[in-house]
């Protein structure tokens, strides 16, 4: 568990590192901007796994399969409508809330940060699948599965920074979220 979290923390950074050697400080910041922005979208899915993580845990050493795919699907549901609703209103209003709080000039953030919803909402989408995984004895085959999509990042930002700056990053986390 140790390790994935720490392999998470290592995947959120890297694109800001990856981006610097393709774009401007200003294109960076902007990113960080809409990256910080849009993990307020994933504040819904910390909150609900916080509180069933423990539930799929005891669901899991009872034995009861039913309860923990019943509390699986809610869940699920419960988050990915929430992410939607978070996701449509920075749709909407994303222009005027980036403006109104960073200025002007982060505008540019903007498509970056719906790319970056977009993966939150495909990420809510699915569920709390990291959390189930690790709450029910399979923390390996999730560390796996972080490397690998650490790797995807890497790789997408690596070959899409170049085309179309600052964009990638946010491309890339969405994918390897994905």
């Amino acid at each position: 568990l140790f390790f994935s979290s720490g392999i998470n923390l290592v995947r959120s950074r890297t694109n800001i590192l990856l981006l610097g050697f393709f774009v401007s400080t200003a294109d960076i910041g902007n990113f960080q901007v809409a990256l910080s922005t849009a993990t307020l979208a994933s504040v819904i899915l910390i909150a609900i796994n916080s509180i069933i993580a423990p539930q799929f845990t005891s669901l899991h050493t009872n034995g009861d399969k039913k309860k923990l795919q019943r509390l699986t699907v809610l869940s699920a549901r419960l988050v990915f409508v929430l992410s939607v609703l978070v996701t449509a209103i920075f749709v909407i209003f994303g222009k005027n809330l980036l403006t109104f709080v960073f200025g002007e000039k982060l505008i540019t953030a903007y498509p970056a940060l719906v790319i970056l919803l977009i993966g939150q909402v495909i990420n809510a989408f699915v569920g709390s699948v990291n959390i189930l995984l690790n709450m029910t004895g399979y923390e390996n085959e999730v560390m796996k599965i972080m490397v690998v999509t650490s790797i995807v990042n890497i790789i997408l930002t690596l070959a899409l920074a170049p085309l179309v700056g600052m964009v990638a990053g946010a491309i890339a986390i969405s994918a390897s979220m994905t």
